[in-house]
């Protein structure tokens, strides 16, 4: 899970899809590192959770967003 937390603080952090609007080479760059670690993060999660892994995978393959979250919000 600290995985996890590290990512969404990355993302809280940088606000891509904020700099994207405003220089949009870096937040490319950022929003395509940030994809990459997720695709990371689901790979580690697969032993645990097969089905979660799985819909991560779907979901950047396919550019799209899941339905619903598939984790809580960590405070």
């Amino acid at each position: 899970m600290q995985m996890v937390k590290r990512l969404d603080t990355r993302i809280q952090e940088t606000e891509p899809f904020k700099v994207v609007k405003i220089e949009p080479e870096k937040g490319k760059a950022l929003i395509t590192a940030l994809v990459y670690d997720l695709a990371v993060l689901a790979r580690h999660l697969e032993p645990f959770l097969p089905k979660t892994s799985a819909k991560m995978l779907e979901c950047i393959r396919a550019n799209v967003v899941p339905e619903k979250p598939l984790f809580n919000r960590l405070s």
